[in-house]
């Protein structure tokens, strides 16, 4: 993945034109999950909340052992908390 900071360029464009696929992918598990659970699980709301809110504090692991300035780790796990605190509860509502 090329990330330049020269944001006047067209590369920049193209770059995130070639990831929506992935980062749009990334919001379809979270709606697979929930179905899942919609037809599996006895309380269904809570056990989506409760897996979305492990693996999210999982997903801030890698963010801590990266080998990068302490500021870009506080931006990599604000996404990721930001993410959750928007995706988590939208799903969350649709589940009885």
């Amino acid at each position: 993945m090329e990330l330049r900071a020269d944001w006047g360029s067209q590369r920049v464009c193209r770059q995130a034109v070639d990831d929506a696929p992935a980062v749009s992918g990334l919001l379809v598990v979270p709606v697979v999950m929930a179905v899942v659970m919609a037809r599996v699980a006895r309380h269904p709301r809570s056990t989506f909340v409760r897996t979305t809110v492990v693996l999210t504090a999982l997903s801030l692991v890698p963010d801590v052992i990266a080998p990068a300035a302490p500021t870009t780790k506080a931006l990599l796990m604000l996404t990721h908390l930001v993410a959750a605190a928007i995706v988590i509860p939208a799903v969350a509502r649709k589940l009885a």
